[in-house]
């Protein structure tokens, strides 16, 4: 049910979800629950609709958004990106997260440390 609802969220905005990972667990109620993120590009493979509806194309492959863009960029494990490498991630993640979302990304400036403890926070105080 969820992906169908994903999914049509996602045509409006000119995108097709086109498959996702899910890991669920179970809580102490004894529900099932997931576990891990949930429609991300890290999680699920997006492609970028035409204005006709079709699945538009680069160099003969849909113009995709997830990790799979990054991981094409690696020979084996052990390699590290290099500096352009990284900044061409970032752009294709930031405009991917823009597609999915229909809004500007706005990067959060706060240091990592505030960024972290804040959002613990936030989540700490929404399960309470």
């Amino acid at each position: 049910m969820a992906f169908g609802i994903v999914s049509q969220y996602l045509r409006e905005k000119g995108m097709v979800l086109v498959d996702t990972k899910t890991e669920h667990g179970v809580n102490a109620a004894n529900q099932i629950v997931a576990a891990d993120e949930l429609y991300t590009m890290d999680s699920s493979r997006f492609w970028k609709l035409t204005e006709d509806g079709s699945v538009m194309e680069r160099d003969g492959k849909p113009v995709s958004f997830s990790k799979e863009f990054a991981r094409g960029m690696v020979k084996n494990t052990d390699m590290q990106f290099s500096t352009e490498q990284s900044n061409e991630i970032a752009v294709r993640y930031v405009v991917g997260l823009q597609h999915l979302t229909g809004e500007a990304f706005e990067p959060d400036l706060r240091p990592r440390d505030q960024r972290i403890i804040e959002s613990t926070n936030l989540i700490l105080e929404a399960l309470t």
